[in-house]
This record gives C-alpha cells, structure tokens and sequence, in this order.
C-alpha cells in the first residue's frame, strides 16, 4: 500500500509479532514519538490494512508511537459491530497494559519512505 502525508510518500506493510520483536523496525517509523502523526497515517489509511487485530474488535494495523514501561502506545483504524470506523488510540499506561504491553502479539504498520 503506498500513502502520501505531507510531501513525502511512503510503502506500507505490516510485520505480526510483538513489539520487542519488531521494535527497530517500529521506532525508525516517522510517527514515532508523535500520536498526531500516527493518527494521521491511521486516519489516511483506514480499512485499507484490513482489520487483523481483534483485542477491542476490529483492528486495523496498530501505528505504535511509543514504548512505556507497562504498554506500547499505538493508534489503530477501529470499527465495532458494523459501525462506521475511527481511530482508537491507547497513549497511557493506565489503558489495557495487560493486553498491549511490549511482548503481546499483535500486528504493526511499518512505513519505507520512497525516494
């Protein structure tokens, strides 16, 4: 999937893993650090990735933006029982650490800035 935010365009893929497994590939992604940023490839994207996370119902790709000692903290394209979709975010270690912590499986965008 190719995507332009800004000025610049992007390949997107997904890696299925945890966090710790991916996390040089995750944290070199240009939104992380920046919920706004990943909000915005979230947003842009859609249900383009499909939904292949279903902790919360259905999940699009998880947009991980930064790591706290209990959770990562991501941005996903979410749509529940058939209802239009929208951007879901857990950006504080209080919001399910037990279920997206660094070691929990789940599927992640990726981004490859093309020339």
């Amino acid at each position: 999937m190719t995507i332009e935010v800004g000025t610049k365009k992007y390949i997107i893929t997904t890696v299925t893993g945890s966090f710790n497994q991916h996390s040089a590939k995750l944290q070199a992604n240009p939104w992380w650090g920046n919920i706004g940023v990943a909000t915005n490839f979230a947003e842009q994207l859609a249900a383009q990735l499909g939904f292949p996370n279903l902790q919360l119902g259905s999940q699009g790709p998880y947009f991980a933006f930064r790591l706290t000692p209990l959770s990562v903290g991501w941005v996903s394209w979410f749509k529940q029982n058939n209802m239009d979709g929208r951007v879901l975010h857990t950006d504080r270690e209080d919001v399910f650490p037990h279920q997206h912590g660094p070691n929990t499986a789940g599927v992640f965008a990726v981004a490859t800035p093309i020339p």
